[in-house]
């Protein structure tokens, strides 16, 4: 599901991936460049923490764009105007900030979730997509606001795997319904492999618990019959009913044997029902 909603056609219109310091989610987000850029299209790279240098991409329809290296103004440097870059996009654009935490840290949280909803709105914008290291953000009041602005929410789980990691998601359809979902991914040479997981009701889990515990605690014999104890008891021949006596067996002497009347139901549990005492 996860593979199915990262390429499908139109693209989600805002991705939010929250994630921590310790539980990446970097590898969806260079996924979706890369994708993007297969589909010949153009990629806005807004770079706001780590190394901008090592982070620059060597494929033309990337453009990155520089706001870590003195966004402070300590080197007599000037970062980019975030405000007439987004203005200055005219064709089919991707828009990428690859740390949300860090833009509030400069913006403010107004001003950043001002800008994202103006360019989830503009018709010429394909996409949206950030990361937002959750452990960074000192109030998490802030989380709903910006998941319900997104169309899609990743939400990293602690990794039990060395290789598959395991994300909740979030997805709003166009239609307005909203499917929520677990997945468990892996990339393996640049693809990206993914599948639900599935959840059970706990309360059915408890309920079947319940009615084994009482199936064990309460009966001390098996009220039924397998087959073969089924078929042992059809040969059981009761005293009152007549035998089938061979001439070279046969008994002498008077014997007292009960013959079935057509209403008689020796089957039943009071034998003396037919009596009408």
């Amino acid at each position: 599901m996860l593979k199915t909603i990262l390429h499908s056609n139109p693209p989600s219109k805002f991705i939010l991936i929250e994630d921590s310091l310790k539980e990446g989610g970097t590898d969806v987000l260079n996924y979706l460049i890369h994708l993007h850029t297969e589909q010949h299209t153009e990629v806005h790279h807004f770079i706001f923490s780590g190394n901008f240098e090592k982070q620059k991409h060597s494929n033309p329809r990337v453009k990155t764009y520089d706001f870590t290296s003195d966004f402070q103004g300590w080197f007599s440097q000037q970062n980019p105007n975030i405000n007439d870059i987004v203005e200055g996009i005219s064709t089919k654009t991707v828009v990428v900030i690859d740390s949300l935490a860090h833009m509030i840290f400069q913006y403010g949280v107004s001003q950043c979730y001002k800008l994202i909803r103006y360019l989830k709105e503009r018709p010429n914008i394909i996409q949206v997509a950030t990361i937002l290291h959750t452990d960074l953000v000192e109030s998490v009041d802030i989380l709903p606001f910006f998941e319900h602005l997104s169309t899609f929410c990743m939400i990293r789980e602690p990794q039990f795997n060395k290789t598959k990691k395991r994300v909740s998601c979030i997805y709003k359809k166009p239609s307005g319904k909203i499917t929520r979902l677990k997945d468990e991914y892996y990339f393996n040479e640049g693809q990206l492999f993914s599948a639900t997981i599935k959840t059970v009701n706990p309360d059915v889990l408890v309920q079947q618990s319940i009615n084994q515990m009482l199936s064990d605690t309460l009966t001390t014999f098996r009220l039924s019959l397998d087959d073969k104890e089924r078929e042992s008891r059809d040969k059981v021949v009761l005293p009152f009913l007549p035998k089938e006596v061979t001439p070279d067996k046969e008994e002498s002497g008077g014997k007292i044997t009960y013959k079935f009347d057509e209403v008689d139901d020796w089957d039943e549990e009071d034998p003396d029902d037919d009596l009408n005492i």
